[in-house]
C-alpha cells in the first residue's frame, strides 16, 4: 500500500495542523489498471495512539453505461464507485458551505474556483468523448 501525502501542510514545531492526523493510503487490487480506484482515509484517535478507518473512497472502474461494441447498444448500468466529478462537486459544495458562513476566506474562494476548473475540464472531455461517439465504451 502507498500513502497520499500531498493534503499535508510542511509541519511547523509552533504550529498545529490537522492534515497531519489525516493518512491516504491507495489499495492494491491486484490489477494493474484498477490500483488507483480504491482508497482508504485513516484519521488519528483522540488520544493520537492509533489510526482509525474511515470510509474507503472507491472510484468508478470503466464507464457506467455498458455499451455492445459491436452493435453500439446500451445494454445496462455498471455503477461500481465514485466519479471524480461527484467528489470534486461534494467537495466544492462543502468549500461553499464555509464560504456563506462565518469562516469566507480568499483561499477558500481560490479553492472553490480550483475545483470548479477542473470540473469544467472533465466535463469538457466527456463532451468530447460523446461528440466522437467514443463515451461509454473501453477506448480513447
Amino acid at each position: 500500500m502507498d500513502e497520499i501525502i500531498d493534503h499535508r501542510v510542511e509541519p511547523s514545531d509552533d504550529v498545529y495542523y490537522p492534515s497531519l492526523n489525516d493518512k491516504i493510503m491507495i489499495l492494491p487490487s491486484g490489477s494493474q489498471s484498477e490500483d488507483v480506484h480504491k482508497f482508504e482515509v485513516y484519521v488519528r484517535s483522540i488520544n493520537d495512539a492509533e489510526w482509525v478507518q474511515q470510509n474507503p473512497i472507491k472510484f468508478q472502474i470503466g464507464p457506467y453505461r455498458r455499451i455492445d461494441q459491436n452493435t453500439n447498444t446500451f445494454i445496462g448500468l455498471d455503477i461500481n464507485g465514485i466519479s471524480i466529478e461527484a467528489l470534486l462537486a461534494i467537495c466544492e459544495h462543502y468549500l461553499a458551505g464555509f464560504q456563506n458562513g462565518d469562516f469566507k476566506c480568499k483561499e477558500n474562494d481560490k479553492a472553490i474556483k480550483g475545483i470548479d476548473q477542473a470540473l469544467k475540464a472533465l466535463h469538457s472531455r466527456t463532451k468530447d468523448r460523446v461528440k466522437r461517439g467514443v463515451e461509454g465504451k473501453a477506448i480513447q
